[in-house]
């Protein structure tokens, strides 16, 4: 595959930027007096969360056969 580096160094960089984007969402407000214990696993979870989504909105969801070569079963 030529262009291999830049393809992936591309992909790599979507995905980040959607997984910057998505924590916010995903970890919501802190509550008033939110432990730092419980604020940590608040965002650890918002991460791997946001993590999850954009892994299957870039990757998973891309096909590498071109859709002219699929065949239907």
């Amino acid at each position: 595959m030529e262009g291999r580096e830049a393809f992936f160094g591309e992909l790599g960089a979507r995905v980040q930027n959607r997984v910057t984007e998505l924590i916010p969402v995903f970890a919501g407000d802190a509550p008033p007096r939110e432990p730092a214990r419980c604020r940590d696993l608040r965002l650890r979870t918002a991460k791997k969360q946001a993590e999850e989504v954009a892994y299957q909105e870039l990757i998973f969801s891309q096909s590498v056969v071109p859709a002219s070569e699929l065949v239907e079963a």
